[in-house]
């Protein structure tokens, strides 16, 4: 599986869930945070795919890659 992500992550370390998602305090939003919360989460989330993916008898590869890297 393949997923296309973002440098756009790199400006921001993962928070944790409580802080990247804002929903929490709709007035506490930021726009270029919360691209990069997504961003990094959605690495994150692939890299915790493959590692539950790789314990199978015949497990599919999981990446993340950017569009124009």
């Amino acid at each position: 599986m393949v997923v296309v992500t973002s440098g756009g992550m790199y400006t921001q370390k993962w928070p944790g869930m409580a802080v990247a998602d804002s929903s929490a305090d709709p007035n506490a939003y930021e726009g270029n945070a919360a691209y990069a919360y997504a961003k990094r989460g959605q690495v994150l989330l692939v890299d915790q795919w493959a590692k539950q993916e790789a314990q199978k008898p015949k497990p599919i590869n999981f990446m993340s890659v950017h569009p124009g890297w």
